[in-house]
C-alpha cells in the first residue's frame, strides 16, 4: 500500500497534500516539530528505510536527512525544532543528535540489549528515554543529559511506562503506566522528583 501525507488545518477545515516521495509505502510515525513547520517521517524500501524530513511551506522539500534507521526507530524534535534525537531501533546502537542536514552532532552509546522506545526531549540539555532492558520485565524511564551524555535510570514500576508527553510549564512529564489492562495516568515533576497518579483506566 502506498501513503500520503495531508496537512489539515483545523481553523478552516482545509487540507493540503504534503509533497511526499511517490515510493511511500511505509509509514510507521510522523514526527511534528516544535516549530509547526516541518514533519519527519520515514519511507520504508526494500533497500533500506530513509528518515525524511518535510518542510510544509516548501515545494522544494521533502529532502532525505538520513539512512541510519529502521522501522523500529523512534526520535523526538529539539524544542527549538533545529535538531533530532535518533534512535535507530537496532539493539546495543547509539543514540544519535542530528542536524537537520544529517549531520551527527553527538552519539549517546546504549548499553548491549537496551530497546529505547519513546524519546522526549524535554529541555535544551535534557532528554527523556523510555527504554526496555532485555533482563527487565517493563519498560523504564530514563533520563539523558545531552551535554556529557550521562544516561540514569528514574523510574522502574511493576507496569510499563509509555505515552510521554511533555508539560514544560510545570516542568513536568505526563506518562501512562501500563499492566494487564490498567492504565494508570501520571505526573511526573522532575524538579522535586514527585510523582502523582490522575487517573485509572480500564483499557
Amino acid at each position: 500500500n502506498l501513503f500520503e501525507l495531508i496537512l489539515l488545518n483545523i481553523e478552516d477545515n482545509s487540507a493540503t497534500k504534503l509533497n511526499a516521495p511517490p515510493s511511500l509505502s511505509g509509514l510507521p510515525s510522523t514526527y511534528w516539530s516544535s516549530n509547526s513547520k516541518e514533519v519527519a517521517y520515514y519511507e520504508v524500501r526494500k533497500d533500506g528505510t530513509l528518515l525524511y524530513i518535510d518542510n510544509v511551506y516548501d515545494q522544494d522539500w521533502p529532502r532525505v536527512i538520513t539512512n541510519v534507521v529502521t522501522i523500529d526507530s523512534v526520535l523526538a524534535w529539539s524544542p527549538n525544532g533545529e535538531e533530532l534525537l535518533v534512535y535507530s531501533g537496532v539493539e546495543g546502537s547509539d543514540l544519535l543528535r542530528i542536524n537537520k542536514n544529517g549531520e551527527i552532532i553527538s552519539r549517546y552509546p546504549q548499553n548491549e540489549g537496551c530497546k529505547i522506545k519513546e524519546i522526549l526531549w524535554a529541555t535544551s540539555g535534557v532528554a527523556y528515554l523510555v527504554r526496555h532492558p532485555k533482563e527487565a520485565e517493563f519498560k523504564q524511564l530514563a533520563h539523558l543529559n545531552l551535554v556529557d551524555g550521562s544516561i540514569k535510570t528514574i523510574i522502574t514500576e511493576e507496569a510499563n511506562i509509555e505515552n510521554l508527553l511533555a508539560l514544560p510549564k510545570i516542568n513536568s512529564i505526563l506518562y501512562h503506566s501500563s499492566h494487564r489492562g490498567i492504565s494508570n495516568a501520571k505526573i511526573f515533576n522532575y524538579s522535586s522528583n514527585n510523582r502523582i497518579t490522575i487517573n485509572k483506566l480500564d483499557k
